[in-house]
């Protein structure tokens, strides 16, 4: 009797520590983090601690979606909800629900996700779950931001706010301010967006990979502020988190984009191409967001030297991206890479501009129908500028569409962890 109880307190003792162990992973190492998560459960198995037992099971369906293992995912998150039902355990059944909203997000199906989390907010509003109600609001949040809907994101974030103040909630506080700063930097409202991220880097000091995420967001401010001084600063304190946390990505990105500003091609594309050629180490944002500023140094050096040779180089990288985002289910990058694609094709080769229509009315089609309302205007509008003799597209569209997908690969870089 006595091993026994020695066993439980050995394993009530690792509970803690291991599970906010497998939180800090999720954003580094996913594999590693599920097989925590499965030794968790063995552990878990010797005691009868079934409310542990069950947050195990939630890890380990999150990390098996992140994994790209959808079915196996949905067959855990299925037995779970049998057993959360039988112990009435309302908040992890939202907690539940919840993570089933992300996964059928992930897979494509966008209104299935988003009526889960109404549900979510729902539930938890009638049964008084503060926390449950910021959570709901904040995966809402997250999706709408996804489809490039500012308007209504911002809406959510400043409600789940409000609600974490009062409860006092830090780490879902800083989530959204840093969401909203991110939303503030899209509309190109800096004095916010830099109001906003100071509030959340605050908050967050203790939380290494979301300042580490936040800080390279404060980078991107700066870039679009031309703020030298500051971006020098970005970077040193981004390379004092990296040594806390051991990863490099993100440096080696601003890194890339801090010499891009400065004008030092040639290093740019040293740094970018020996990152690529390391792509196996890199996450799905991370490559893509490398892919995309060699394209925008392709045009550079196009339009310095006038090599056709670029052109096709431009052309690969467009279609790298393309594969990439369609692959991974990102359908609002999808789209946008495809306005993209359409652009470039009509300011820098000598297509039709049939073919220029063409993908753009794929961009617009695919937009409608998956509810991505912006996304959807955007396309329709470079339509209509073509046929316009007064005002005719040119390359601050093309600048236009960049911005907006550097953005949305931070969006997908920051919600991957909700």
């Amino acid at each position: 009797m006595r091993e026994t109880s020695d066993q439980q307190l050995d394993a009530d003792s690792l509970i803690i520590p291991t599970i906010l162990r497998i939180i800090l992973l999720l954003d580094t190492d996913v594999e590693i983090a599920q097989q925590l998560t499965l030794d968790l459960i063995n552990t878990l198995k010797s005691t009868e601690n079934r409310f542990f037992i069950s947050i195990a099971q939630l890890y380990l369906g999150k990390t098996t979606y992140l994994e790209k293992d959808s079915i196996t995912a949905h067959n855990i998150y299925s037995n779970l909800r049998k057993r959360l039902n039988k112990l009435q355990a309302a908040p992890l059944l939202l907690l539940l629900n919840i993570q089933v909203g992300d996964l059928e997000f992930l897979v494509g199906r966008t209104k299935k996700a988003l009526n889960i989390y109404k549900n979510v907010i729902s539930t938890a509003t009638i049964a008084s779950m503060p926390r449950m109600i910021v959570l709901g609001l904040r995966h809402l949040g997250d999706i709408y931001l996804l489809q490039l809907n500012l308007n209504v994101s911002q809406d959510l974030y400043e409600k789940a706010v409000i609600i974490t103040k009062k409860i006092h909630d830090h780490s879902n506080r800083a989530y959204c301010l840093q969401q909203l700063g991110s939303i503030y930097l899209a509309q190109k409202n800096y004095v916010e967006a830099h109001k906003t991220f100071l509030e959340s880097l605050e908050l967050i000091e203790h939380f290494k990979i979301r300042k580490l995420n936040l800080t390279f967001e404060l980078g991107q401010l700066f870039l679009n502020l031309k703020d030298e001084i500051n971006i020098k600063m970005i970077y040193q304190l981004m390379r004092t988190n990296i040594q806390k946390i051991g990863t490099h990505n993100q440096l080696i990105i601003f890194n890339a984009q801090k010499t891009l500003f400065e004008e030092k091609y040639d290093l740019a594309r040293e740094l970018l191409e020996d990152m690529y050629n390391k792509k196996d180490k890199l996450s799905d944002t991370a490559l893509i967001n490398v892919i995309l500023l060699l394209f925008q140094l392709d045009l550079i050096n196009f339009n310095q030297d006038k090599d056709e040779i670029i052109l096709e180089d431009a052309e690969a990288h467009l279609e790298e991206i393309y594969g990439h985002c369609k692959k991974l289910g990102y359908v609002g990058l999808t789209i946008l890479v495809l306005v993209l694609k359409a652009l470039w094709i009509y300011l820098y080769t000598k297509k039709s501009d049939l073919i220029f229509l063409n993908l753009l009315t794929n961009a617009w089609e695919l937009a409608e129908a998956s509810d991505n309302d912006y996304i959807y205007y955007l396309a329709k509008r470079y339509e209509r500028k073509l046929k316009r003799v007064s005002k005719r597209i040119d390359n601050s569209d093309l600048e236009e569409i960049l911005f907006f997908i550097q953005r949305m690969i931070h969006f997908y870089q920051n919600s991957k962890d909700i």
